[in-house]
Protein backbone atom coordinates (compact mmCIF):
# COMPACT_ATOMS: atom_id res chain seq x y z
CA UNK A 1 0.00 0.00 0.00
CA UNK A 2 2.29 2.81 1.57
CA UNK A 3 5.55 2.65 -0.99
CA UNK A 4 7.24 5.96 0.21
CA UNK A 5 10.48 4.61 -1.63
CA UNK A 6 13.21 5.84 -3.49
CA UNK A 7 16.47 4.65 -4.19
CA UNK A 8 18.70 4.80 -6.77
CA UNK A 9 21.69 3.18 -8.83
CA UNK A 10 22.10 0.27 -11.38
CA UNK A 11 19.86 -1.65 -13.41
CA UNK A 12 20.13 -5.60 -12.23
CA UNK A 13 21.24 -7.36 -9.41
CA UNK A 14 23.57 -7.88 -6.81
CA UNK A 15 24.95 -11.05 -6.93
CA UNK A 16 27.28 -12.83 -4.19
CA UNK A 17 27.72 -16.07 -5.84
CA UNK A 18 26.56 -19.15 -7.63
CA UNK A 19 22.34 -19.10 -6.73
CA UNK A 20 20.68 -22.21 -5.79
CA UNK A 21 18.94 -21.79 -8.59
CA UNK A 22 22.08 -23.04 -11.16
CA UNK A 23 22.79 -25.45 -8.50
CA UNK A 24 19.37 -27.33 -9.00
CA UNK A 25 20.06 -26.64 -12.76
CA UNK A 26 23.04 -28.35 -12.89
CA UNK A 27 21.68 -31.78 -10.62
CA UNK A 28 18.75 -31.91 -12.41
CA UNK A 29 20.61 -31.64 -15.78
CA UNK A 30 22.54 -35.09 -14.50
CA UNK A 31 24.57 -33.95 -12.24
CA UNK A 32 23.89 -37.09 -9.75
CA UNK A 33 25.89 -40.24 -11.10
CA UNK A 34 26.20 -42.31 -8.11
CA UNK A 35 24.06 -43.67 -5.31
CA UNK A 36 26.52 -41.51 -3.55
CA UNK A 37 24.55 -38.06 -5.47
CA UNK A 38 27.68 -36.09 -6.09
CA UNK A 39 26.23 -34.16 -4.01
CA UNK A 40 29.10 -33.81 -1.04
CA UNK A 41 29.67 -29.63 -0.49
CA UNK A 42 25.96 -28.53 -0.97
CA UNK A 43 25.06 -26.31 1.77
CA UNK A 44 23.05 -23.09 2.00
CA UNK A 45 23.07 -19.78 3.81
CA UNK A 46 19.37 -20.36 5.16
CA UNK A 47 17.60 -23.86 5.64
CA UNK A 48 14.37 -23.24 4.35
CA UNK A 49 11.64 -25.06 5.93
CA UNK A 50 9.03 -24.81 2.90
CA UNK A 51 5.55 -26.83 1.99
CA UNK A 52 4.85 -28.82 -1.09
CA UNK A 53 3.15 -26.55 -3.83
CA UNK A 54 0.81 -28.22 -6.09
CA UNK A 55 -1.86 -26.40 -8.22
CA UNK A 56 -4.34 -24.37 -6.17
CA UNK A 57 -8.09 -24.58 -6.61
CA UNK A 58 -11.46 -22.52 -5.24
CA UNK A 59 -14.25 -24.76 -3.71
CA UNK A 60 -16.49 -22.22 -2.26
CA UNK A 61 -15.16 -20.14 -0.25
CA UNK A 62 -12.09 -22.59 0.25
CA UNK A 63 -9.25 -23.27 -1.45
CA UNK A 64 -7.90 -26.83 -1.56
CA UNK A 65 -5.05 -28.55 -3.11
CA UNK A 66 -5.35 -31.40 -5.98
CA UNK A 67 -6.16 -34.05 -2.82
CA UNK A 68 -8.70 -31.70 -1.07
CA UNK A 69 -7.12 -30.70 1.78
CA UNK A 70 -8.09 -26.92 2.55
CA UNK A 71 -5.37 -24.42 2.19
CA UNK A 72 -4.52 -21.29 3.85
CA UNK A 73 -1.77 -19.54 2.78
CA UNK A 74 0.24 -17.07 4.76
CA UNK A 75 3.35 -14.88 4.44
CA UNK A 76 4.50 -11.05 3.59
CA UNK A 77 4.74 -8.97 0.69
CA UNK A 78 8.39 -7.86 -0.06
CA UNK A 79 9.17 -4.04 -2.22
CA UNK A 80 9.15 -4.50 -5.70
CA UNK A 81 11.84 -6.95 -6.98
CA UNK A 82 14.09 -4.38 -9.04
CA UNK A 83 14.03 -1.95 -6.42
CA UNK A 84 15.11 -4.48 -3.95
CA UNK A 85 17.76 -5.67 -6.77
CA UNK A 86 18.99 -1.75 -7.70
CA UNK A 87 19.07 -0.72 -4.24
CA UNK A 88 20.65 -3.70 -2.51
CA UNK A 89 23.71 -2.05 -1.74
CA UNK A 90 21.69 0.21 0.69
CA UNK A 91 19.30 -2.08 1.74
CA UNK A 92 21.24 -4.82 2.63
CA UNK A 93 19.50 -7.56 0.32
CA UNK A 94 18.39 -7.94 -3.12
CA UNK A 95 15.16 -9.29 -4.16
CA UNK A 96 16.37 -13.27 -3.83
CA UNK A 97 18.03 -12.68 -0.62
CA UNK A 98 14.85 -11.83 0.66
CA UNK A 99 13.30 -14.92 -0.38
CA UNK A 100 15.82 -16.73 1.55
CA UNK A 101 15.08 -14.97 4.48
CA UNK A 102 11.88 -14.50 4.55
CA UNK A 103 11.74 -18.56 4.46
CA UNK A 104 14.22 -19.17 6.74
CA UNK A 105 14.32 -21.74 9.52
CA UNK A 106 17.32 -19.79 11.31
CA UNK A 107 15.78 -16.77 11.42
CA UNK A 108 12.47 -17.91 12.56
CA UNK A 109 10.31 -16.73 9.75
CA UNK A 110 8.19 -19.70 8.25
CA UNK A 111 6.14 -17.53 5.14
CA UNK A 112 4.03 -19.87 2.90
CA UNK A 113 3.22 -17.26 0.35
CA UNK A 114 5.22 -13.82 -0.86
CA UNK A 115 3.46 -11.49 -2.66
CA UNK A 116 5.88 -9.39 -4.92
CA UNK A 117 4.60 -6.00 -6.05
CA UNK A 118 5.57 -5.33 -9.64
CA UNK A 119 5.09 -1.98 -10.24
CA UNK A 120 4.53 -0.25 -13.84
CA UNK A 121 7.09 2.94 -12.11
CA UNK A 122 9.97 0.13 -11.63
CA UNK A 123 9.25 -1.58 -15.00
CA UNK A 124 9.89 1.67 -17.01
CA UNK A 125 12.13 2.56 -14.88
CA UNK A 126 10.44 6.01 -13.90
CA UNK A 127 10.78 8.63 -11.47
CA UNK A 128 9.00 7.23 -8.18
CA UNK A 129 5.91 8.94 -6.58
CA UNK A 130 2.37 8.86 -7.44
CA UNK A 131 3.04 6.47 -10.50
CA UNK A 132 3.76 7.12 -14.30
CA UNK A 133 0.58 8.11 -16.67
CA UNK A 134 -0.35 4.39 -18.63
CA UNK A 135 1.16 3.04 -20.60
CA UNK A 136 4.01 3.05 -18.70
CA UNK A 137 6.43 0.50 -19.98
CA UNK A 138 6.60 -1.22 -23.46
CA UNK A 139 7.00 -5.39 -23.94
CA UNK A 140 10.40 -5.18 -24.17
CA UNK A 141 10.93 -3.00 -20.68
CA UNK A 142 8.80 -5.60 -19.23
CA UNK A 143 10.54 -9.05 -20.46
CA UNK A 144 13.88 -7.33 -19.58
CA UNK A 145 12.16 -6.77 -15.76
CA UNK A 146 10.65 -10.38 -16.25
CA UNK A 147 13.85 -12.10 -17.07
CA UNK A 148 16.80 -9.79 -14.75
CA UNK A 149 14.19 -9.13 -11.36
CA UNK A 150 11.03 -11.73 -11.27
CA UNK A 151 12.17 -15.25 -13.05
CA UNK A 152 14.92 -15.22 -9.80
CA UNK A 153 12.31 -14.63 -7.38
CA UNK A 154 9.70 -17.06 -8.67
CA UNK A 155 12.30 -19.50 -9.41
CA UNK A 156 13.87 -19.07 -5.73
CA UNK A 157 9.89 -19.61 -4.00
CA UNK A 158 9.99 -22.76 -6.14
CA UNK A 159 13.29 -24.10 -4.28
CA UNK A 160 12.41 -22.60 -1.20
CA UNK A 161 8.74 -24.42 -1.01
CA UNK A 162 6.71 -21.35 -0.89
CA UNK A 163 3.97 -19.83 -3.07
CA UNK A 164 4.62 -16.58 -5.09
CA UNK A 165 1.83 -13.94 -5.93
CA UNK A 166 2.45 -11.86 -8.85
CA UNK A 167 0.87 -8.78 -8.32
CA UNK A 168 0.46 -6.22 -10.62
CA UNK A 169 0.83 -3.04 -8.43
CA UNK A 170 -1.28 -0.18 -9.72
CA UNK A 171 -2.27 2.63 -7.69
CA UNK A 172 -3.01 6.55 -7.01
CA UNK A 173 -4.57 9.03 -9.33
CA UNK A 174 -5.29 6.70 -11.78
CA UNK A 175 -9.20 5.69 -12.39
CA UNK A 176 -9.86 2.10 -13.04
CA UNK A 177 -12.03 2.62 -16.31
CA UNK A 178 -8.80 4.47 -17.88
CA UNK A 179 -8.78 3.29 -21.28
CA UNK A 180 -5.18 3.78 -21.51
CA UNK A 181 -4.78 1.90 -18.44
CA UNK A 182 -6.64 -1.05 -19.86
CA UNK A 183 -4.36 -1.07 -22.00
CA UNK A 184 -1.18 -1.58 -20.16
CA UNK A 185 -2.34 -4.03 -18.03
CA UNK A 186 -3.48 -6.04 -21.16
CA UNK A 187 -0.16 -5.98 -22.40
CA UNK A 188 1.27 -6.75 -18.76
CA UNK A 189 -0.83 -9.98 -18.68
CA UNK A 190 -0.58 -10.59 -22.25
CA UNK A 191 3.57 -11.33 -21.40
CA UNK A 192 3.04 -12.31 -17.61
CA UNK A 193 0.33 -14.53 -17.89
CA UNK A 194 2.09 -17.46 -20.48
CA UNK A 195 5.44 -17.08 -18.49
CA UNK A 196 4.45 -18.41 -15.24
CA UNK A 197 1.08 -20.72 -16.25
CA UNK A 198 2.79 -23.85 -15.73
CA UNK A 199 4.40 -23.03 -12.72
CA UNK A 200 2.36 -24.31 -10.15
CA UNK A 201 3.51 -22.26 -6.84
CA UNK A 202 2.27 -18.87 -8.97
CA UNK A 203 -0.51 -16.83 -8.09
CA UNK A 204 -1.79 -13.79 -10.05
CA UNK A 205 -3.19 -11.19 -8.43
CA UNK A 206 -4.90 -9.32 -11.59
CA UNK A 207 -4.61 -5.65 -10.43
CA UNK A 208 -3.64 -4.36 -6.99
CA UNK A 209 -6.11 -1.32 -5.80
CA UNK A 210 -8.09 0.22 -8.39
CA UNK A 211 -9.23 3.86 -7.32
CA UNK A 212 -12.03 5.20 -8.12
CA UNK A 213 -15.09 5.49 -9.16
CA UNK A 214 -15.35 5.14 -5.56
CA UNK A 215 -17.79 2.43 -3.59
CA UNK A 216 -18.38 3.68 -0.30
CA UNK A 217 -21.12 1.73 1.05
CA UNK A 218 -21.70 -2.33 0.77
CA UNK A 219 -22.72 -2.57 -2.26
CA UNK A 220 -24.72 -5.86 -1.72
CA UNK A 221 -26.39 -3.34 0.17
CA UNK A 222 -27.25 -0.25 -2.19
CA UNK A 223 -28.38 -0.40 -6.04
CA UNK A 224 -25.81 2.45 -6.49
CA UNK A 225 -22.51 0.83 -5.24
CA UNK A 226 -23.80 -2.30 -7.21
CA UNK A 227 -23.94 -0.71 -10.47
CA UNK A 228 -20.27 0.82 -9.58
CA UNK A 229 -19.37 -2.90 -8.74
CA UNK A 230 -20.97 -4.12 -11.93
CA UNK A 231 -19.32 -1.59 -14.23
CA UNK A 232 -15.80 -2.87 -12.16
CA UNK A 233 -16.63 -6.19 -13.26
CA UNK A 234 -17.42 -5.18 -16.72
CA UNK A 235 -14.42 -3.26 -16.80
CA UNK A 236 -11.85 -5.96 -15.45
CA UNK A 237 -13.44 -9.08 -16.81
CA UNK A 238 -11.75 -8.44 -20.09
CA UNK A 239 -8.02 -8.38 -18.03
CA UNK A 240 -9.27 -12.09 -16.08
CA UNK A 241 -10.32 -13.31 -19.64
CA UNK A 242 -6.35 -12.43 -21.15
CA UNK A 243 -5.18 -14.51 -18.00
CA UNK A 244 -7.59 -17.26 -18.55
CA UNK A 245 -6.62 -17.81 -22.48
CA UNK A 246 -2.80 -18.07 -20.87
CA UNK A 247 -3.28 -19.74 -17.68
CA UNK A 248 -4.82 -21.50 -15.39
CA UNK A 249 -3.51 -20.41 -12.10
CA UNK A 250 -4.97 -19.21 -9.64
CA UNK A 251 -6.85 -15.75 -10.00
CA UNK A 252 -6.76 -12.88 -7.07
CA UNK A 253 -9.03 -9.56 -7.74
CA UNK A 254 -9.25 -6.40 -5.80
CA UNK A 255 -11.96 -3.95 -5.70
CA UNK A 256 -13.01 -0.12 -6.26
CA UNK A 257 -11.74 2.21 -3.52
CA UNK A 258 -8.48 1.18 -2.50
CA UNK A 259 -9.37 -2.96 -2.52
CA UNK A 260 -11.44 -2.24 0.36
CA UNK A 261 -15.27 -3.64 -1.08
CA UNK A 262 -14.87 -7.21 -1.08
CA UNK A 263 -18.64 -7.92 -0.47
CA UNK A 264 -19.40 -6.66 -4.29
CA UNK A 265 -18.86 -10.46 -5.14
CA UNK A 266 -21.82 -10.95 -3.34
CA UNK A 267 -23.21 -8.78 -6.46
CA UNK A 268 -21.58 -10.56 -9.34
CA UNK A 269 -18.74 -12.51 -9.45
CA UNK A 270 -16.17 -12.49 -12.11
CA UNK A 271 -15.86 -15.35 -14.20
CA UNK A 272 -12.87 -17.69 -15.65
CA UNK A 273 -12.98 -19.94 -12.63
CA UNK A 274 -10.61 -20.27 -9.42
CA UNK A 275 -10.65 -16.91 -8.31
CA UNK A 276 -10.46 -15.32 -5.04
CA UNK A 277 -10.81 -12.11 -3.90
CA UNK A 278 -8.47 -9.35 -1.74
CA UNK A 279 -8.79 -6.53 0.86
CA UNK A 280 -6.77 -4.05 2.16
CA UNK A 281 -6.76 -2.54 5.46
CA UNK A 282 -4.83 -0.33 7.42
CA UNK A 283 -4.82 1.27 11.78
CA UNK A 284 -5.88 4.63 9.78
CA UNK A 285 -9.09 3.01 8.06
CA UNK A 286 -12.21 4.15 9.93
CA UNK A 287 -13.44 0.46 10.15
CA UNK A 288 -10.49 0.01 12.39
CA UNK A 289 -11.60 2.19 15.37
CA UNK A 290 -13.81 -0.31 16.04
CA UNK A 291 -12.46 -3.31 14.67
CA UNK A 292 -15.52 -4.44 13.27
CA UNK A 293 -13.83 -6.25 9.98
CA UNK A 294 -15.71 -9.17 9.91
CA UNK A 295 -19.25 -6.56 9.26
CA UNK A 296 -19.43 -2.98 7.62
CA UNK A 297 -19.32 0.66 8.07
CA UNK A 298 -20.64 3.75 6.32
CA UNK A 299 -17.74 3.98 4.41
CA UNK A 300 -18.30 0.75 3.08
CA UNK A 301 -14.61 -0.74 4.34
CA UNK A 302 -15.27 -3.44 5.98
CA UNK A 303 -15.55 -7.86 4.76
CA UNK A 304 -19.57 -8.24 5.52
CA UNK A 305 -17.90 -11.41 6.51
CA UNK A 306 -17.89 -12.10 2.09
CA UNK A 307 -14.97 -14.85 3.19
CA UNK A 308 -17.77 -17.44 3.94
CA UNK A 309 -18.98 -17.45 0.31
CA UNK A 310 -15.65 -16.57 -1.58
CA UNK A 311 -12.12 -17.07 -0.82
CA UNK A 312 -10.71 -14.05 0.80
CA UNK A 313 -7.19 -12.74 0.49
CA UNK A 314 -5.83 -10.09 2.55
CA UNK A 315 -3.09 -9.21 0.65
CA UNK A 316 -1.89 -5.82 2.28
CA UNK A 317 -2.44 -5.14 5.92
CA UNK A 318 0.32 -3.63 8.72
CA UNK A 319 1.01 -0.99 11.08
CA UNK A 320 3.71 0.85 12.15
CA UNK A 321 4.27 3.70 15.22
CA UNK A 322 5.63 7.14 15.35
CA UNK A 323 5.00 7.76 11.55
CA UNK A 324 3.57 10.47 9.28
CA UNK A 325 2.17 7.99 6.76
CA UNK A 326 -1.69 7.59 6.43
CA UNK A 327 -3.42 4.98 6.71
CA UNK A 328 -0.14 2.91 7.85
CA UNK A 329 0.29 5.03 11.13
CA UNK A 330 -1.02 2.54 14.63
CA UNK A 331 0.43 0.22 16.81
CA UNK A 332 0.16 -3.45 18.04
CA UNK A 333 -1.46 -3.13 20.89
CA UNK A 334 -4.65 -1.21 19.49
CA UNK A 335 -4.66 -2.85 15.83
CA UNK A 336 -2.13 -5.48 15.79
CA UNK A 337 -3.45 -8.19 17.79
CA UNK A 338 -7.23 -7.87 17.38
CA UNK A 339 -6.86 -7.31 13.95
CA UNK A 340 -4.75 -10.70 13.84
CA UNK A 341 -6.65 -12.48 16.49
CA UNK A 342 -9.68 -11.60 13.63
CA UNK A 343 -7.96 -12.51 10.78
CA UNK A 344 -6.43 -15.88 12.06
CA UNK A 345 -9.77 -16.65 13.29
CA UNK A 346 -11.73 -18.06 10.08
CA UNK A 347 -10.40 -19.81 6.42
CA UNK A 348 -8.62 -16.06 5.65
CA UNK A 349 -5.47 -15.96 3.50
CA UNK A 350 -2.83 -12.60 4.12
CA UNK A 351 0.24 -11.29 3.24
CA UNK A 352 1.74 -8.48 5.37
CA UNK A 353 3.04 -5.36 4.21
CA UNK A 354 5.74 -5.20 4.19
CA UNK A 355 8.94 -7.52 4.60
CA UNK A 356 11.54 -4.11 3.85
CA UNK A 357 13.18 -2.23 5.82
CA UNK A 358 11.83 1.10 3.54
CA UNK A 359 8.52 0.88 2.34
CA UNK A 360 5.64 1.44 5.35
CA UNK A 361 4.91 -0.49 6.92
CA UNK A 362 8.22 -1.51 7.39
CA UNK A 363 8.21 -4.92 9.31
CA UNK A 364 11.98 -5.25 9.43
CA UNK A 365 15.11 -2.94 9.67
CA UNK A 366 18.77 -3.29 9.37
CA UNK A 367 21.04 -5.03 11.52
CA UNK A 368 24.05 -3.43 10.51
CA UNK A 369 25.01 0.25 10.36
CA UNK A 370 23.19 2.83 8.10
CA UNK A 371 22.64 6.60 8.70
CA UNK A 372 19.00 6.34 8.00
CA UNK A 373 18.82 5.31 4.37
CA UNK A 374 15.52 6.09 3.15
CA UNK A 375 14.60 5.41 -0.73
CA UNK A 376 11.27 7.94 -0.80
CA UNK A 377 12.83 10.73 -2.44
CA UNK A 378 15.24 11.16 -5.16
CA UNK A 379 15.54 8.09 -8.33
CA UNK A 380 17.29 5.21 -7.53
CA UNK A 381 17.34 4.70 -11.97
CA UNK A 382 19.59 8.33 -12.43
CA UNK A 383 21.22 8.79 -8.63
CA UNK A 384 23.53 6.72 -7.15
CA UNK A 385 22.74 4.37 -4.38
CA UNK A 386 24.76 4.68 -1.26
CA UNK A 387 26.68 1.36 -0.20
CA UNK A 388 25.79 0.55 3.01
CA UNK A 389 26.29 -2.95 2.68
CA UNK A 390 29.75 -4.13 1.06
CA UNK A 391 29.21 -7.85 1.37
CA UNK A 392 25.73 -9.17 0.73
CA UNK A 393 23.54 -10.41 2.30
CA UNK A 394 23.77 -7.56 5.44
CA UNK A 395 21.60 -8.52 8.23
CA UNK A 396 17.88 -7.63 9.27
CA UNK A 397 16.10 -8.15 12.55
CA UNK A 398 12.20 -7.78 13.10
CA UNK A 399 10.87 -4.81 14.88
CA UNK A 400 8.93 -5.34 17.53
CA UNK A 401 6.97 -3.49 20.19
CA UNK A 402 4.60 -1.55 18.87
CA UNK A 403 5.64 -2.23 15.51
CA UNK A 404 4.27 -5.23 13.49
CA UNK A 405 7.74 -7.47 12.87
CA UNK A 406 8.07 -9.51 15.79
CA UNK A 407 4.06 -10.32 16.38
CA UNK A 408 3.48 -11.19 12.27
CA UNK A 409 6.64 -13.78 12.73
CA UNK A 410 5.13 -15.12 15.75
CA UNK A 411 1.73 -15.50 14.40
CA UNK A 412 3.65 -17.36 10.84
CA UNK A 413 5.86 -19.22 13.09
CA UNK A 414 2.46 -20.62 15.70
CA UNK A 415 1.36 -21.59 11.91
CA UNK A 416 3.42 -22.78 9.77
CA UNK A 417 1.91 -26.23 9.55
CA UNK A 418 -1.54 -25.17 9.52
CA UNK A 419 -3.43 -25.62 6.56
CA UNK A 420 -0.52 -26.35 3.82
CA UNK A 421 -0.90 -28.30 1.17
CA UNK A 422 -1.23 -32.04 2.39
CA UNK A 423 -2.15 -31.77 5.50
CA UNK A 424 -5.83 -30.41 5.77
CA UNK A 425 -7.88 -33.24 5.98
CA UNK A 426 -6.46 -36.29 8.05
CA UNK A 427 -3.19 -34.73 7.53
CA UNK A 428 -1.14 -37.52 5.88
CA UNK A 429 -1.66 -35.79 1.89
CA UNK A 430 -3.23 -38.91 0.49
CA UNK A 431 -6.97 -37.15 0.86
CA UNK A 432 -8.18 -40.52 1.34
CA UNK A 433 -9.61 -39.29 5.09
CA UNK A 434 -8.26 -42.78 6.79
CA UNK A 435 -4.88 -41.33 8.23
CA UNK A 436 -2.89 -44.57 6.78
CA UNK A 437 -0.63 -42.34 4.17
CA UNK A 438 -1.01 -44.98 1.83
CA UNK A 439 2.46 -45.50 1.28
CA UNK A 440 4.05 -49.33 0.92
CA UNK A 441 7.14 -50.88 1.87
CA UNK A 442 10.45 -49.92 -0.23
CA UNK A 443 13.18 -52.32 -0.22
CA UNK A 444 11.34 -54.24 2.97
CA UNK A 445 10.90 -51.37 5.14
CA UNK A 446 7.71 -49.10 5.59
CA UNK A 447 8.73 -45.11 5.40
CA UNK A 448 7.34 -42.91 7.73
CA UNK A 449 6.63 -39.04 8.01
CA UNK A 450 8.78 -38.24 10.61
CA UNK A 451 7.75 -34.40 11.17
CA UNK A 452 4.12 -34.94 10.25
CA UNK A 453 4.00 -32.72 7.19
CA UNK A 454 2.23 -35.66 5.11
CA UNK A 455 5.53 -35.90 3.32
CA UNK A 456 7.15 -39.20 3.91
CA UNK A 457 10.93 -38.45 4.23
CA UNK A 458 11.88 -41.28 6.68
CA UNK A 459 12.04 -43.80 3.79
CA UNK A 460 14.07 -46.75 5.46
CA UNK A 461 11.59 -46.96 8.29
CA UNK A 462 14.04 -45.94 11.59
CA UNK A 463 12.09 -42.63 12.44
CA UNK A 464 14.37 -40.41 11.11
CA UNK A 465 15.45 -38.37 7.90
CA UNK A 466 19.34 -39.04 7.04
CA UNK A 467 21.50 -39.49 4.34
CA UNK A 468 20.15 -43.69 3.65
CA UNK A 469 17.36 -42.20 3.14
CA UNK A 470 18.53 -39.78 -0.11
CA UNK A 471 20.50 -42.99 -1.35
CA UNK A 472 16.83 -45.35 -1.12
CA UNK A 473 15.58 -42.35 -2.99
CA UNK A 474 17.62 -42.59 -5.73
CA UNK A 475 17.34 -46.47 -5.86
CA UNK A 476 13.83 -46.27 -5.84
CA UNK A 477 12.32 -43.20 -7.72
CA UNK A 478 11.32 -45.34 -10.69
CA UNK A 479 9.72 -48.05 -8.72
CA UNK A 480 6.15 -48.18 -8.56
CA UNK A 481 6.59 -48.70 -4.23
CA UNK A 482 6.70 -45.01 -4.71
CA UNK A 483 5.48 -43.93 -8.06
CA UNK A 484 2.50 -44.87 -6.83
CA UNK A 485 2.30 -42.74 -4.29
CA UNK A 486 3.75 -39.64 -5.96
CA UNK A 487 2.09 -37.22 -2.79
CA UNK A 488 4.45 -38.74 -0.04
CA UNK A 489 7.33 -38.29 -2.28
CA UNK A 490 7.16 -35.09 -3.81
CA UNK A 491 8.98 -32.91 -1.78
CA UNK A 492 8.62 -29.66 -4.07
CA UNK A 493 5.15 -30.33 -4.83
CA UNK A 494 5.21 -30.22 -8.65
CA UNK A 495 3.11 -33.04 -8.72
CA UNK A 496 5.92 -35.95 -10.15
CA UNK A 497 9.02 -37.20 -8.21
CA UNK A 498 11.71 -36.26 -10.01
CA UNK A 499 15.58 -35.46 -9.36
CA UNK A 500 14.45 -31.37 -7.93
CA UNK A 501 12.43 -33.95 -5.22
CA UNK A 502 15.87 -35.79 -4.28
CA UNK A 503 18.03 -32.55 -3.83
CA UNK A 504 15.19 -31.49 -1.83
CA UNK A 505 15.25 -34.60 0.57
CA UNK A 506 19.45 -34.00 0.94
CA UNK A 507 19.09 -30.30 1.98
CA UNK A 508 16.02 -31.83 4.87
CA UNK A 509 18.94 -34.40 6.18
Amino acid sequence: MTDQHTDGQRDGRTDSGPSRRTFLKATTAGAVASTGLGLTGVGSAQTSTGIPTPPLHRDGNLIKDPDGNQVVLRGVNTADPRRLDVTAPARGKNAEQVVDFATSEEAGWYSRVIRFPVQPVDIGKHQPGEGPEPVAFDEDELRTYLEDHLDPVIDRCEERGVYAIVDYHRHRNISWDNSALSEEVQLFWDVVAPRYSERDHVLYETYNEPLDPHITVDPAEREYEAGVWRDWVDTAQPWVDNIRGHADNLVLMGSPTWTQTPEGARVEEFEGGDIAYTYHIYPGHSISESNNWAGNNEEGQGTSRIYEEVPLFVTEFGWQQGISAYPVIGNTDDFGEPFMEWLNSAPIHWTAWCFDTVWLSAMVEEDFETPGFEDNVGNPYEEEVPVLCEDLPCDWVARGGQDMGELVKQHLADLADQDVPGTGGDGNGDGDGNGDGDVEAIDGTMPTDPDGDGLYEDLNGNGETDYSDVVQYFNNMDEPAMTNHTAAYDYNGNGEIDFADLVDLFKRV
